[in-house]
């Protein structure tokens, strides 16, 4: 009975490689159909943009409410999410701004650190699924460039990245 233990967990081991190599060409494949590089460019380039739902608020944010349930982002107060960047941790947070009439505005508000630079991938893939969501729901959408983000102050032992200004 033990030998058939072994294969069973040799047998999931090659699967979750499998799932991990599949995920990692779709991103690539969405990477390359944006017109990015096919390394994505720059943590930097990806927190530097935001993106803008052509729609009413309410609208706007049932698209968005979908999209970080789904997710499983936290919320963090009216219209701002804490977005899962690891197993358990919500690092990165985003904001939904309705004040502009006929259009709701989707925005990086912070990223984690990685390394010395900024975490930008919780903010890539929930800006992409939003954009599924929002072409899915007839929203029309499109991005836009947002300042550029720079390291805070340390809180907790932990560097986090705002937008300027």
């Amino acid at each position: 009975m033990p030998s058939s233990t072994f294969l069973v967990g040799v047998a999931v081991f090659l699967v979750l490689l499998v799932l991990d190599r599949w995920r990692r060409q779709a991103a690539l494949r969405r990477r390359t159909e944006r017109g990015q590089s096919p390394r994505g460019g720059s943590s930097q380039d990806w927190l530097a943009t935001r993106l803008v739902l052509e729609t009413d608020p309410d609208t706007a944010r049932a698209v968005v409410t979908t999209v970080a349930k789904a997710t499983m982002s936290r919320p963090e107060g009216p219209d701002r999410w804490a977005l899962l960047t690891e197993f358990d941790r919500h690092d990165a947070t985003v904001r939904l701004d309705t004040r502009e009439p006929g259009a709701a505005t989707v925005a990086p508000l912070s990223a984690p650190d990685h390394d010395g630079a900024p975490d930008g991938s919780a903010w890539l893939d929930f800006r992409d699924r939003v954009v599924k969501a929002a072409r899915k729901a007839g929203v029309p959408c499109r991005t836009e460039p947002s300042p550029s983000f720079v390291a805070s102050a340390r809180r907790a032992g932990k560097q986090t990245w705002v937008p300027r200004g």
